[in-house]
């Protein structure tokens, strides 16, 4: 939603509660596209803003925030979220769609809001059930997400799981230019498909929901 006029909320009951809500501006990447959100709504969804609109700083008095380093698509799904509290399915083969899920994964890390990193990576996950994990997003990955993140981890271990359980789905131009990238850790990829080959009765990746998500510590999905 990128427009001067704030989303009408989805959930029951808060259309009532934030109607005389002052408004929020979001300025996002380096197209400044513009993003408004009732503060009400931003504020009890997202910590990291709710930080930024408190006494004391700059943005409590301008409300207005940016993000320069982030993508209009990602904050697309952030305004979705805060006022109907979905992530829309992935259509089969759509790997754009399914690249912008995975930066709003990213988003949401960044804004500590982990309900969302969670219904995102569900969403991802419930897309590679059907679609073999291409070469590209793990080129991706390699390039905009930390080696120690959950979703980092879930599609080094999706691909690995691939490369064993159907090696022809991949050409070899395919894994050479995902080995042309310097940042590609194909050590780790290896050890991951060793293992997954020794594990005769381990489960896929994606069907390990709860392992890639993010919870507080000692807890677990209910």
């Amino acid at each position: 939603m990128n427009s001067d006029t704030p989303g009408t909320g989805g959930t029951p009951g808060k259309s009532q509660s934030f109607a005389q809500s002052p408004i929020v501006t979001f300025i996002v990447g380096p197209e400044k596209a513009v993003y408004t959100a009732h503060k009400a709504v931003v504020i009890d969804e997202c910590p990291f803003v709710a930080k930024c609109l408190a006494a004391g700083m700059v943005e409590s008095t301008t409300y207005t925030i940016e993000f320069p380093e982030d993508e209009p698509a990602a904050f697309d799904q952030f305004i979705s979220w805060i006022y109907r509290g979905d992530v829309d399915e992935i259509e089969k083969g759509d790997t754009n769609k399914l690249i912008n899920v995975l930066m709003a994964w990213v988003l949401a890390d960044k804004l500590c809001m982990p309900a969302w990193q969670n219904e995102s990576i569900d969403q991802a996950m419930a897309y590679w059930t059907t679609n073999f994990m291409e070469p590209e997003v793990v080129s991706w990955a390699t390039d905009h997400l930390s080696n120690t993140s959950l979703l980092f981890s879930l599609i080094v271990d999706q691909f690995a799981w691939d490369l064993m359980d159907n090696p022809g789905m991949y050409t070899d131009e395919d894994l050479r230019a995902l080995l042309a990238n310097s940042a590609f850790d194909s050590v780790r990829l290896l050890q991951q498909s060793l293992s997954m080959k020794d594990d005769v009765g381990s489960a896929e990746p994606v069907l390990q929901g709860c392992r890639y998500h993010v919870h507080k510590e000692g807890e677990t999905c209910k």
